[in-house]
């Protein structure tokens, strides 16, 4: 299918929409979005189209279906390269690297313009060669794909994100023991100079 920038249906989004994606999801250990065509493991995006449910990646959607929700994901920039080839590029990058890529990562011709995400998808046609790219706020763990019996990137993520919240709580500690022994060497000053004011 075309991608064709979109506003949300509200209707999209309904709870019965949703169970039905996670149902199709849980079937097949992946699924290729019905507008890039790459493969992923998940989603939790979908289209009703003539009766059916077309499964589509996270990108996709937010291009074709743009609501308020993702205008922080989002930023508008001129490529002539198409949508659906940033989309593509854009999955790769983040699969390779594991970060979101700047325009210039996607297309180096591409030039970001100062526009509202809101304002572009209101009125798409009037700006010329305009073409979404993605922040670090997508949700990059949606666009990865492993194949069955490979968990080597997600084993290699879930270690990453330990490691983080390992350090985080670390330095949380850390930040609490010194405050302690400062409390500490403060408390110990006030009774010396008590004791030295009362003599």
């Amino acid at each position: 299918m075309e991608i064709q920038f979109g506003i949300q249906n509200e209707n999209i989004n309904s709870y019965n929409m949703r169970r039905q994606i996670m149902k199709l999801c849980n079937i097949k250990p992946f699924f290729s979005c019905c507008y890039c065509g790459i493969k992923f493991n998940n989603t939790l995006y979908g289209i009703q189209h003539n009766e059916t449910i077309l499964l589509c990646c996270q990108l996709c959607y937010i291009v074709t279906n743009f609501s308020h929700l993702h205008s922080s994901m989002t930023m508008i920039g001129t490529s002539q390269l198409s949508q659906k080839e940033i989309n593509k590029r854009t999955v790769e990058y983040v699969r390779k690297n594991k970060i979101c890529p700047s325009i210039i990562e996607i297309d180096g011709e591409a030039k970001p313009l100062n526009l509202k995400p809101s304002k572009f998808f209101n009125d798409t046609q009037q700006f010329h060669n305009a073409k979404v790219f993605f922040n670090n706020n997508i949700d990059i763990s949606a666009l990865f794909y492993k194949e069955k019996q490979d968990n080597d990137l997600f084993d290699e993520i879930e270690e990453n994100t330990i490691d983080i919240h390992q350090q985080r709580k670390t330095e949380t500690t850390e930040r609490i023991t010194k405050w302690t022994n400062k409390n500490n060497q403060l408390m110990q000053s006030v009774k010396i100079l008590e004791n030295h004011l009362f003599l």
